[in-house]
């Protein structure tokens, strides 16, 4: 089976941090989906760059490239930000990443982004 995505990458996790989604399970919702990215990513935050934790972004550029994101989030938290991404969340950005291809050309000509954050502990979603 085809991969939904060009590339694969994964950083190395540091202590105290966990993926709150499997390679596989985003491959499935991709494919469910019908959407196909350039390039799916597993990173670590940097540190300094943590305000408002991301969880997951789906970015589109000018050209029709797609980019998935899966940030790694603290192992206290890390099930029930994978429960949360299972009950939806996941399947709601992969939908967003589906359907960017065929938005109009106004839409398509420009950069946009949908981030899945998790501010106060309950995942929300921000588009931009």
């Amino acid at each position: 089976m085809t991969a939904p995505w060009g590339s694969f990458g994964r950083d190395r996790l540091s202590t105290g941090w966990s993926w709150p989604a499997e390679r596989a399970q985003v491959a499935d919702e991709l494919r469910a989906t019908g959407a196909r990215v350039a390039g799916c990513t597993f990173a670590v935050p940097e540190l300094a760059a943590v305000g408002e934790p991301l969880v997951l972004e789906v970015r589109w550029a000018p050209g029709g490239q797609l980019a998935l994101r899966i940030w790694a989030v603290p192992t206290a938290d890390a099930a029930a930000v994978a429960a949360e991404l299972a009950g939806g969340w996941l399947a709601r950005a992969c939908r967003w990443a589906a359907d960017a291809p065929s938005r109009d050309a106004g839409w398509t000509a420009t950069t946009h982004a949908l981030f899945v954050t998790r501010p106060a502990g309950r995942l929300t979603a921000l588009e931009a």
